[in-house]
């Protein structure tokens, strides 16, 4: 493969290239919206904004791509009264949403309305307090130190919200410049706050109603909502009269698209979808495996052939914690095995065994989700860690991020047309650097249609703000470690749909606890989709099926009647599952072919929910002797 003439640029030159490249907004992006696009803009608003005089980072919008504040001519914003309230008129046209070519406007306002007196009653435990009334209106407006400010409620001499005073923030007067889009409001999902004069304590009630919950800080301190159309915050108390607080700013996202058609980047296709793997070697590892007869092909085409029921598949575009082990060889932006080291890439006859593969599950109207350890080349050999270096030295002024994003890019660029999805592993290093969105962006400029998901962070259960700790599995449990039960609700952005990783194995969980049944299943069920940030989320759960990640020598730990009951019970509710099911080595039969063991459960699910109707499946009994190290 020869370099891409951008590879053989100065460097300087490739740099400002580069950079001007990672800037660019989806409005770049033309061709015909013939399946439908999905945006979600999200904006942060504070105060202060759209007046002249004033700070032009009041305003900004993050489009999943860049973030603009009224530095931007594309963006504007005027400040008007109503009465008592305040109006902030917001237009935003830097985005083409429908991939036609043509820049499209959204336009909204935001209301904002002040009250004194408010009836409530607070309390620190979670979902105990209450604001049943609110008061006589009162005049809104703002208070600025600096670049700081806050909303003040007119009434008092503090500057912000004192006891009793609540403010109400409602967004109207939505429209997109599109016939045939719609607009919705994803709610409000974020505040900052601030006290502004001093002293600490301050406590406010979040909500309108009753079973509400509660916060108190010093200084300043940012929380997370339950995204509501209309969000409402009163002030419960200070510490000391007169020194209070307000909202320094307020976070809320709108989704834009095509109700006619699906959209091509919605997660909706994995609603209600479960799924298996089908691991591919890669690099050298690959040519080693196929010497061995690993016949990868004839392994996919008998998932299509003796699973039709399975929505989804994850496979490799580099190997399971061996981010330094890619399928493909040839890249569009770099000729890796010249200018970066031969083992990295399988041979140019090998890589053809990837684009089969995936060929062969989209002929069959799967999906496919392909999987990345962003580890940069964490793992390899010292030789190979030293070629890297190398490389990223001379190319990229020693900028390993940029290189490993360009590398990777060539090779989203080379998948896209097969691939529907993509799965982030190992991101500890990108996230370090400050670069993991950076790098889901870049996915996203060149695949618009991908939906995109990162191992980074876990939520687990917890009872009075302590984790849920698993004390025992039952009688013939040995392990005395505890361990936490894994939550898919995300802690950020990074996630279209929950990674799903289980309870980390390390740390004593097995792969199919029975706490996964009592608490990530239930929570799953009765809960598919949720929303971090305005962001909506589809609830995804990835489960090995032996006792380590993609190891098939390892005994197999799912039976078929839990295998059973874990994907119907989800995919009924439009949660997702997929099952982390292994190939057979080279020493077993049918090299290449997922385990014997394994495809016996997945075909007898398949058969089952073939049937009309599918059939109950058995109900969960928790083993004899597990227990939780909690009250029950």
């Amino acid at each position: 493969m020869t370099s891409s003439p951008l590879t053989k640029l100065p460097l300087l030159l490739f740099l400002f290239i580069l950079c001007c490249h990672a800037g660019s907004s989806v409005a770049e992006t033309v061709g015909p919206d013939t399946q439908g696009y999905l945006s979600e803009p999200r904006f942060t608003l504070s105060a202060q904004a759209c007046i002249e005089s004033l700070s032009e980072q009041a305003l900004s919008i993050d489009d999943g791509f860049e973030v603009n504040t009224l530095v931007s001519s594309e963006l504007s914003c005027s400040q008007s009264s109503d009465g008592k309230n305040l109006i902030y008129n917001i237009s935003w046209r830097g985005n083409d949403f429908n991939h036609d070519g043509d820049k499209d406007t959204l336009t909204f306002d935001v209301r904002v309305e002040a009250f004194s007196g408010s009836t409530f009653i607070y309390s620190e435990s979670t979902g105990e307090s209450s604001v049943t009334a609110l008061g006589s209106s009162s005049t809104v407006s703002y208070w600025a130190d600096a670049d700081k400010s806050v909303w003040d409620i007119d009434g008092d001499s503090g500057d912000g919200i004192s006891e009793g005073q609540s403010l109400r923030f409602s967004v109207e007067n939505i429209d997109v410049s599109l016939s045939d889009y719609r607009v919705l409001f994803n709610g409000f999902s974020k505040i900052n706050v601030m006290e502004t004069n001093a002293g600490y304590g301050h406590n406010h009630i979040r909500g309108f109603g009753t079973e509400l919950d509660s916060g108190t800080f010093d200084g300043s301190q940012t929380f997370t909502l339950d995204a509501v159309d209309s969000f409402t915050i009163t002030g419960a108390g200070d510490r000391y009269a007169g020194r209070v607080w307000g909202i320094s700013d307020i976070q809320f996202s709108f989704s834009i698209e095509n109700p006619n058609v699906p959209s091509m980047n919605s997660t909706q296709w994995l609603a209600g979808s479960w799924g298996i793997t089908y691991p591919v070697f890669g690099g050298e590892r690959l040519d080693s495996e196929v010497a061995n007869n690993y016949n990868y092909r004839a392994g996919a085409q008998e998932i299509v052939d003796e699973l039709p029921t399975v929505g989804h598949i994850i496979s490799n575009l580099s190997y399971f914690a061996h981010s330094h082990y890619f399928t493909l060889r040839q890249n569009s932006n770099v000729d890796i095995a010249n200018e970066i080291h031969e083992t990295l890439v399988p041979t140019l006859q090998n890589e053809q065994i990837i684009l089969d593969v995936l060929q062969t599950f989209k002929n069959a109207d799967k999906k496919v989700i392909l999987y990345i350890s962003t580890n940069y080349v964490g793992n390899a050999s010292d030789e190979v860690k030293a070629a890297w270096q190398s490389y990223y030295t001379t190319e990229f002024a020693g900028n390993e991020y940029l290189a490993y994003e360009n590398l990777i890019q060539g090779f989203v660029e080379r998948f896209k047309d097969l691939a529907d999805g993509y799965w982030l592993d190992t991101t500890s290093n990108i996230n370090d650097d400050g670069k993991l969105q950076d790098f889901i962006n870049m996915i996203k400029r060149t695949d618009p249609s991908s939906i995109v998901t990162a191992n980074q962070g876990k939520n687990y259960f917890k009872q009075n703000g302590s984790p849920i700790l698993v004390d025992s599995d039952g009688l013939d449990d040995n392990n005395d470690t505890e361990y936490k039960v894994i939550l898919h609700e995300p802690l950020n952005t990074y996630q279209d749909f929950t990674h799903g990783h289980v309870t980390p194995i390390a740390t004593g969980a097995p792969v199919n606890s029975w706490a996964y049944e009592e608490y990530t299943l239930p929570d799953m069920i009765n809960k598919p989709w949720t929303s971090y940030s305005g962001k909506k989320v589809l609830k995804h759960a990835w489960f090995p099926v032996r006792e380590r990640w993609h190891v098939p020598t390892l005994p197999l730990v799912f039976d078929v009647e839990q295998a059973y009951r874990f994907v119907k019970s989800i995919t009924d509710t439009d949660a997702s599952i997929t099952f982390a099911t292994t190939t057979a080595y080279a020493v077993k039969p049918n090299p290449g072919y997922l385990m014997e063991d394994e495809m016996d459960i997945m075909k007898v699910i398949n058969a089952r929910l073939l049937m009309e109707p599918a059939p109950e499946f058995e109900e969960y009994i928790r083993p004899e002797g597990a227990s939780l190290d909690i009250v029950e």
